[in-house]
């Protein structure tokens, strides 16, 4: 029993020792007491393991913190930047409605007189109309004249029935057998695509174009 319990406080004697100086007090047991043999200082290393291995973790944890917090602060910045883009935007375009009214506007066909009737249509001055458009190079505006003047010569010589709901398609089936009949059907393509299609008009593109409309008309 008293070997026992002098043996008892020599392993923790040695365990406390080894705890401050583990590998020398480890060798000074085993070379003492041969049934000391198992005392070793691994379980000190691997505290010692413990140790660095938390510290490097700890070390590493530090830059990937730090990395973290860079490409916080970067969305933080660009989420920012994107509310403030958002809210300059809704602030410019309630603060100025008319702008894009405005724009709008100018893709709108511009107006044209409303011809209700033949006699109407008869009567109209195209010639005055196309020259003012010229003079504002309205030049989508001048073809459509031209596209007018063009059925009133026709309606005039009883070529077609001119009626406002009529479609152009009507009318170029209506003179389709006269001479004029594929120079028209063509004409009315272009007008549909410059009018209808809103299709920008340049002068020389318009110059050549109405070469081709004046060339149906009688008196050209």
């Amino acid at each position: 029993m008293v070997k026992q319990l002098f043996l008892f406080l020599l392993i923790v004697s040695g365990a406390a020792s080894f705890a401050q100086r583990p590998s020398e007090d480890a060798q000074k047991l085993k070379n003492s007491r041969r049934d000391l043999w198992y005392a070793d200082s691994s379980f000190a290393r691997s505290d010692q393991n413990k140790d660095t291995n938390e510290g490097a973790a700890t070390q590493k944890r530090t830059p990937d913190s730090r990395m973290l917090n860079k490409i916080t602060a970067v969305l933080g910045g660009l989420v920012g930047a994107l509310i403030l883009g958002a809210l300059g935007y809704a602030f410019y375009t309630f603060s100025n409605p008319g702008k894009k009214k405005q724009k709008k506007e100018k893709t709108k066909a511009p107006d044209s007189p409303a011809i209700e009737t033949a006699d109407a249509l008869h009567q109209t001055d195209f010639t005055a109309l196309i020259q003012a458009a010229e003079t504002r190079n309205d030049y989508r505006l001048a073809l459509r004249y031209h596209y007018l003047r063009l059925l009133q010569e026709f309606s005039r010589q009883g070529l077609i029935r001119y009626e406002k709901n009529k479609t152009n398609r009507q009318y170029a089936e209506e003179i389709r057998h006269h001479k004029w009949g594929p120079d028209f059907q063509l004409a009315t393509r272009y007008y549909n695509f410059v009018w209808y299609g809103e299709y920008p008009l340049h002068e020389d593109s318009y110059r050549s174009l109405v070469i081709h409309f004046n060339k149906m008309l009688p008196y050209e």
